[in-house]
């Protein structure tokens, strides 16, 4: 977001209800938050239109829209996109050369349906239509702190960039090289995350142990809030996904 905004008139889509980084972010860079609304009817999935007419109105405005952030699975919403939802997202980003901020570090925390990326959208699309998708740039982040293998507190994390060209993603490691990385606890849980036990190895039949029994302790304890909030008078809550 540091390199995106690069004046005042600079804007972001953001999707509401959000996590409140992305707009204190942009508070913090002199930048404008370009809100766009979830669909609670949908169990707070995307609406392509209702992000068309943010997008329309924040250009007739005067604001220079850069880029689209994209919370999936939501929070603090919880909800999953589906891959056709991950599709038109994609579709719109290209038609406009918006890039997209795909903040996924929430993916291995799915209990209904399962979770499509935006780099496995975004190579589908690449394989049915050759040569159009391949400037489409897209930053996949992920975080130690949330899923199974990780825990609230621990610090570490990663992006991924794809379709940047290579001297824009050798600027921006730049960068990002210049700040304070995570501490040594937190790169450890970081190799766990994207190079976790793989059947036949030693330590996997604990590992697979350990990652079910979190996995389903979790599901639990959302279902429990789903059904008390159920109970209370006035009170409207989507079921767990």
């Amino acid at each position: 977001m540091n390199v995106i905004c690069a004046s005042p008139e600079s804007g972001i889509l953001v999707p509401i209800p959000q996590y409140p980084l992305y707009t204190a972010t942009l508070a913090v860079l002199n930048a404008r938050v370009v809100p766009y609304y979830l669909e609670e009817s949908r169990a707070w999935t995307t609406n392509l239109d209702t992000i068309k007419e943010s997008y329309q109105k924040a250009k007739a405005e005067g604001t220079n829209v850069r880029a689209i952030v994209i919370i999936n699975p939501g929070n603090p919403t919880g909800a999953t996109l589906s891959s056709e939802d991950v599709r038109s997202v994609l579709e719109f980003a290209a038609e406009n050369k918006l890039v997209v901020l795909a903040d996924e570090v929430y993916q291995t925390n799915v209990f209904v349906g399962s979770f499509t990326s935006f780099k496995k959208g975004l190579r589908d699309l690449q394989k049915e239509v050759p040569t159009k998708y391949d400037n489409l740039e897209v930053a996949s982040l992920n975080s130690i702190s949330k899923g199974m293998v990780g825990e609230c507190g621990h610090r570490g994390g990663y992006f991924e960039l794809t379709g940047f060209d290579p001297k824009v993603a050798e600027q921006i490691y730049k960068f990002v090289s210049i700040m304070l990385c995570a501490p040594v606890t937190g790169q450890c849980l970081l190799e766990m995350v994207v190079n976790p036990p793989k059947e036949g190895d030693p330590s996997y039949p604990l590992y697979k142990e350990e990652y079910d029994a979190i996995a389903q302790g979790l599901e639990r304890r959302a279902r429990a809030l789903f059904e008390q909030f159920e109970q209370m008078e006035g009170v409207e809550c989507q079921s767990p996904q």
